[in-house]
């Protein structure tokens, strides 16, 4: 149930993470729109995966030491995004909609795995 969450979390993020790279690219270099997007959709996907996906609230002790520990892991996640979306586009001449695809699942994969094991592992 909770990689279904995730998913219907990682869908909602991926809506918002598109649209704001396609808005932001058409002003600014790829690598700073999608880096900009990225960050937009995964403090929603922080928000939403804390409270429905692993049950926690976002009162009281341990959520600033999660959220530095889910940002950290968010960071390679989007080291992992930029680097696919970029070669996808400039290298492989991929559409930025297909390489923004491929890169958001797995980095998606990624963010799952890396906050189940270190984050809410227990949950």
């Amino acid at each position: 149930m909770r990689a279904l969450r995730y998913g219907v979390v990682g869908a909602i993020a991926f809506v918002i993470d598109l649209g704001l790279l396609l808005a932001f690219v058409e002003h600014m270099p790829l690598i700073a729109a999608n880096t900009l997007a990225f960050l937009a959709a995964n403090a929603v996907n922080f928000w939403l995966g804390h409270v429905w996906v692993f049950g926690r609230s976002l009162r009281g002790p341990g959520v600033a030491r999660q959220y530095t520990a889910v940002l950290a892991i968010s960071i390679a996640g989007l080291a992992i995004n930029d680097a696919l979306v970029w070669g996808g586009v400039v290298i492989a001449g991929i559409g930025i909609v297909a390489s923004k695809v491929l890169a958001t699942g797995v980095a998606m994969f990624w963010n799952f795995m890396a906050r189940s094991w270190w984050v809410y592992k227990g949950s």
